[in-house]
């Protein structure tokens, strides 16, 4: 439902009106839901939210013991922390680290929507170092360890793989802090982001080689992602007919290439063909310069140049 300013707030007033005033686990579920009928995308709405003091109730539902509750609030607080305001208000409010704690839960739906409410509001520095200084990094990096993957998934492990994919979401986003990436190191998020790269699915790819690409902007990872031997996943989903997976796979190629032995192993496996090929693209320019600073590093190595030729 979209709808003015004037309109949003009124009937979202109302349906706050009915969590203000408590009441049983039942009727908090139907207020929650109710509110999911609007387009919670919507500024208007966002801002009616913060406006009513909504925020502060679905933060507060978070401590509650029903699941249910915490289920609805999240689902909307997931929707809204697409406004840069109200990431920081969450911020604020202690938002992160009640999430934060939730990661522990045993329910994989509530951890999912955890990971990925993070993963939105985590998208500046005081957000990030609050999800590092509450035990966040060690945490998320353990929603990585999904076992391995498969195209054909069954209820229980599409829903691990879901974890995972919304734990990757979360780092990708803490990753832009460089003390966070030492933290997801030190908690061993290399080996589980290695063997989550080979996942057939790519909406679990795109977060993990985000996470990656960005973390590669350190020493320690580079010779990570050269020893546990990522630079043929990163190749094969060059591959990919996924514009941005390739974008981040050529980032992360990019910044890998500083080293001759990554450049050798794109050689060797074959990767300097499929990134001339992403030359081709010219309509995604964020592609395109990935494409070309891949080809630039690896252009270092002369062997590499009379492959190009």
């Amino acid at each position: 439902m979209s709808l003015g300013s004037a309109s949003a707030n009124y009937f979202i007033n109302s349906r706050f009106e009915l969590l203000f005033q408590g009441g049983n686990q039942t009727a908090t579920v139907i207020a929650l839901c109710s509110m999911r009928d609007f387009n919670l995308t919507q500024e208007s709405c966002q801002s009616a939210i913060r406006d009513v003091g909504g925020l502060e109730v679905l933060i507060n539902l978070l401590d509650t013991e029903e699941i249910k509750c915490k289920i609805g609030s999240l689902k909307i607080l997931k929707e809204i922390s697409s406004n840069s305001q109200i990431r920081r208000a969450i911020a604020d409010l202690g938002g992160l680290q009640t999430m934060v704690e939730i990661l522990d839960s045993p329910d994989k739906e509530l951890k999912s929507l955890a990971a990925e409410t993070i993963a939105n509001v985590a998208k500046f520095r005081k957000a990030r170092r609050t999800v590092r200084q509450h035990g966040g990094i060690k945490r998320l990096v353990a929603l990585l360890d999904c076992g391995p993957d498969s195209a054909s998934l069954s209820e229980q492990r599409e829903k691990d793989v879901k974890v995972a994919r919304c734990g990757a979401l979360a780092l990708w986003s803490c990753s832009r802090s460089t003390r966070n990436k030492e933290a997801i190191r030190r908690a061993g998020g290399i080996p589980l982001l290695a063997r989550l790269l080979k996942s057939p699915h790519e909406n679990t790819l795109i977060p993990v080689v985000g996470t990656l690409q960005e973390c590669a902007s350190e020493k320690s990872y580079r010779v990570a992602i050269q020893t546990e031997g990522l630079i043929e996943d990163l190749v094969k989903n060059l591959h990919s007919g996924n514009h941005e997976l390739q974008m981040h796979c050529a980032s992360a190629i990019f910044k890998c290439a500083e080293d001759k032995k990554t450049r050798d192993f794109v050689r060797q496996y074959e990767g300097l063909r499929p990134l001339v090929d992403l030359l081709k693209v010219s309509a995604n320019k964020q592609l395109l310069a990935a494409a070309t600073g891949a080809i630039w590093k690896c252009s270092i190595s002369l062997e590499n140049v009379e492959k190009y030729e």
